[in-house]
Order: C-alpha cells, then structure tokens, then sequence
C-alpha cells in the first residue's frame, strides 16, 4: 500500500469547493478564502516552519539610524548586532518603544544599543559609527500559495483545518451548508493547540515574566 501523499493547494482549493457547495465560477473568491485561512492560521499561532534569519545579515549605514527590514518580515524576533565584517558580536539591540527611542535618539555617531521597529524599517538609538552588520532573526509572512503547484509550508496537520478555516470564511459569501461543522472543528483544534499564540511569542515578551516559557509553546 502506498504511502498517502499531502494535498497540494489545488487539492485543498478542490476540497474547499466541495464543502461550500461546489458552487460555479468560484475559482478566484475561493482561492482568496483559502489565502485568507492561511495567513490567518499562520500569523496567529507561532510555527517553527515560519522562523528566518536574514542572510546575509543586514549592514547599517553611517548617513541613516535606519536600515529596512525583508519584505517578508511579520514580526522581529531577535536582533544581535556584530562588527562591521561581521565577525564579532557586540551585543543586544534592546526593543523598545519606538516613540521613547526617537525622544532619546542623539545624532553623534556612535554604536547602537537600542532599536524599533517602526513601518518597514528598523531604527536605532544612535547614528552608526561604522558599517555594523545586524543578524536579525524574525517571523515571516508565508509564501502566497500558488494553485498551479506545491502545498502549505505549515506543518501537514494544519492542512485540515486550512480547508475548515477557509469554508467557515466563505459562510457569509456563499451560505455555504455544513459550515457549523467546519467551525466546531477548527475552534476544537485550535483550543488544543501546543503553538503558543503569536502575542505571546515576540517581542511583547519582554514586558512579561518568562521563567519557563518558550518561544514556540510546547513544541519548544
């Protein structure tokens, strides 16, 4: 017997349609609640398959306290900042408030301590002195899926409750029958996730007390 192979997105996209009804000329409105299902899924609870490091590291410059963040970047996770070849480690950026980092920000050059997000762009406490490198670890958004190849890029157990998610958000569009089911099981799943919510796995997690907790729930 062979063994079961995961669905694609085109397969997840047929799934869908079948539990909505399998309504005509839907392609793209169900495609856009699949999406929707994903991102949400995905940007809620954290997943191990979504953390990233930026290669190569990212280079301050001496003209500018900001550097841009990848495109990709839904939340910053870490940020450590080395000596200009990026060879040594210096130290911690500090998160803080990006309100309290502008009232404090001193335009002598020097080396950052501190450092906000702000936008796409991450800022610092001080004019860099030199061309310093930042390794920045962070939580990315997931590739947009595309229906003519490939699947989720979460864990194959989310695969199921994608399709659920997506079914519960195409109620309201095309009253959809069976949906209470779809939801009931999704909310079940979702109440015995091991992920801990995404709220709790950044940067909030500074203002918090973290004897014991992990950046990834129980799957840390």
């Amino acid at each position: 017997m062979a063994v079961i192979v995961r669905r694609t997105w085109a397969q997840i996209e047929t799934e869908v349609k079948l539990r909505i009804g399998n309504p005509n000329n839907t392609t793209i409105l169900t495609q856009q609640f699949i999406w929707a299902a994903y991102l949400r899924l995905a940007l809620t609870w954290h997943h191990f398959e979504l953390d990233a490091i930026a290669s190569p590291n990212l280079t301050l410059s001496t003209s500018t306290n900001l550097v841009a963040l990848p495109a990709d970047c839904f939340a910053v996770v870490q940020a450590m900042l080395l000596n200009s070849a990026g060879t040594v480690i210096l130290g911690q950026l500090e998160p803080v408030n990006y309100a309290s980092l502008v009232r404090e920000y001193a335009a002598a050059a020097g080396q950052p301590a501190k450092r906000a997000r702000y936008g796409s762009n991450l800022y610092f406490d001080a004019l860099p002195n030199s061309a310093f490198k930042v390794q920045l670890s962070y939580y990315r958004r997931p590739t947009a899926p595309d229906f003519s190849s490939g699947g989720s890029e979460l864990d194959v157990e989310c695969d199921e409750h994608i399709i659920e998610q997506a079914v519960a958000l195409a109620a309201g569009a095309t009253g959809a029958p069976g949906v209470a089911l779809n939801r009931q099981l999704l909310t079940e799943w979702l109440a015995e996730q091991v992920r801990n919510p995404m709220i709790d796995s950044v940067e909030d997690l500074r203002e918090r007390v973290n004897t014991n907790r992990t950046l990834g729930g129980a799957q840390g």
